[in-house]
């Protein structure tokens, strides 16, 4: 074989085990239980709480980190503190974590409110890359009646970003239900659908909905849950997932729940649908932060940037 025939194979083999690399990525989970936000500072204490776990997650060489829905305020925030805090565009809460997200070179999903220009309200998933830059939104399409009656049902399809190589789809909770979001993400090329959620099993639970879009689409999905009680809601129970496509149908490689505020760590390889690795790091309830004796150094997390 001629010299030129050689280096093109190895061109090739090079190119092929970028490819491999760049598929492998470690993906933190924050099942965690945010406090119910009556008062402003119970948003400051969760959001020193992601930070935190957002430092730890950093320690363990994570790529990608991804919230709960709502996992700033917690999902019943509206009947408690209300609408009067909120703030038209980026809020001082959003932009300390979107620098965090900087400072430790994370991607991040982040479960939160939002404000928008027009005067709409949504529920949305912020998507930052490892520098901090915003990459893309998701607007929750299927909101929920009387729970979320303060957010509008976003009309725009499910946010596709690129992420570490990754074609990367977002969900927010109940935009699993309808087949027909999870499909538009499949034919837009998407390889991995991540789903911020504060769906708790029940009569109104999640069943089989992400196992079957996993079967109906082929794309594997990351389902990041959360855990605790907010009043009369109990979310213990509640599920993190990852369900990846076999043979025309599906499976779910990783179930996990816990009483107690947890870090999921997944090695994942997103083209070839594999868990490669799973542990747990357990983390501080997020009361913790609004102790008085953490409140010097909660000030200091939670500053504006």
């Amino acid at each position: 074989m001629g010299s030129i025939a050689w280096q093109r194979l190895y061109l090739l083999a090079v190119l092929l085990q970028a490819a491999t690399v760049s598929a492998e990525i470690r993906v933190a989970l924050w099942h965690a239980a945010p406090v119910l936000a009556e008062v402003e500072s119970d948003l400051d204490a969760n959001t020193a709480a992601l930070i935190e776990a957002m430092s730890v997650a950093a320690e363990h060489d994570v790529s990608l980190f991804i919230t709960p829905e709502l996992a700033l305020t917690g999902y019943q925030f509206a009947d408690a503190i209300g609408l009067e805090w909120m703030r038209r565009g980026r809020d001082r809460w959003v932009g300390r974590i979107q620098q965090a997200a900087d400072d430790f070179n994370l991607g991040l999903v982040l479960g939160h409110v939002e404000w928008a220009a027009a005067g709409h309200r949504y529920n949305t998933a912020y998507v930052f890359s490892p520098e901090g830059k915003l990459l893309g939104k998701h607007r929750k399409i299927n909101t929920i009646p009387g729970a979320e009656d303060w957010s509008t049902a976003s009309r725009e399809p499910p946010a596709l970003v690129s992420l570490d190589g990754v074609r990367l789809g977002v969900l927010l909770c109940a935009d699993a239900w309808n087949p027909r979001h999870a499909q538009s993400l499949a034919d837009r090329g998407v390889e991995l659908i991540v789903s911020p959620a504060n769906w708790w099993p029940g009569e109104y639970g999640p069943g089989d909905t992400w196992e079957d879009r996993v079967a109906e689409t082929g794309v594997p999905m990351l389902v990041n849950n959360r855990t605790g009680k907010e009043r009369a809601l109990d979310m213990s129970q509640a599920q993190s997932v990852f369900v990846v496509p076999n043979r025309g149908e599906s499976e779910t490689l990783l179930v996990h729940q816990s009483r107690e505020n947890r870090l999921l760590l997944l090695d994942i390889e997103v083209f070839e649908r594999r868990l490669l690795g799973f542990e747990t790091v357990a983390l501080p309830p997020n009361t913790v932060y609004q102790s008085a004796e953490r409140k010097g150094r909660l000030q200091v997390l939670t500053e504006h940037p």
